[in-house]
């Protein structure tokens, strides 16, 4: 090995990111073992310790105890999917930020999907580029296809996407409206 390869070999290394930055592979999408690796400044199970007891989304429900006469958590956090308060889906400890929410504006509704940025470095500065928004389908068919095809592109694990795909269809199932009886006409005498 010449003095100049071995010179690029140890800029290289020296360029390397540490343990906890996150590289993206060429394709620009997450690779499968994501879950090791992660994009904050801190570890997630650390982020977690450091949450887990109070945070702006913690909703803590008293009349519904848990085991040992501990209250259940919930959470409102925007990027949860199921409201749980867990380390697997609260979105500050998480890299794998997923949800699948309603939308009105006006009279109209619609379902969009809330998913982690893929661009790591911009969005550890930004929280308002943290996560991207994308449009559902409200055609069953159509938006179950598209949530499987971006969901599996991003390389988000199986479960994750069995959760979306339960709550997409509880979201469509929201938007039906009860059906109208029409006013009974009265007899003519």
């Amino acid at each position: 090995m010449s003095a100049l390869e071995h010179g690029d070999a140890v800029a290289a290394k020296a360029l390397a990111p540490g343990p906890s930055l996150k590289v993206t592979p060429p394709s620009g999408g997450r690779s499968a073992s994501s879950s090791s690796t992660h994009t904050s400044f801190a570890p997630p199970a650390l982020l977690w310790q450091c949450v887990s007891r109070n945070h702006a989304f913690l909703r803590l429900n008293a009349s519904s105890f848990g085991p040992r006469g501990s209250a259940r958590a919930f959470s409102a956090d925007p990027g949860n999917l199921i409201g749980k308060h867990c380390p697997r889906y609260l979105s500050l400890a998480t890299d794998q930020v997923l949800d699948v929410r309603p939308v009105k504006s006006g009279i109209k509704e619609g379902v969009r999907l809330v998913q982690s940025s893929v661009q790591v470095a911009k969005s550890q500065h930004s929280p308002a580029s943290f996560t991207t928004t994308s449009g559902l389908s409200k055609c069953r068919r159509k938006g179950v296809l598209r949530l499987e095809r971006e969901l599996n592109m991003k390389g988000y694990k199986r479960p994750l996407l069995r959760l979306a795909r339960a709550k997409y269809l509880k979201v469509l199932r929201t938007f039906k409206k009860p059906p109208t009886r029409a006013p009974k006409q009265k007899l003519k005498k």
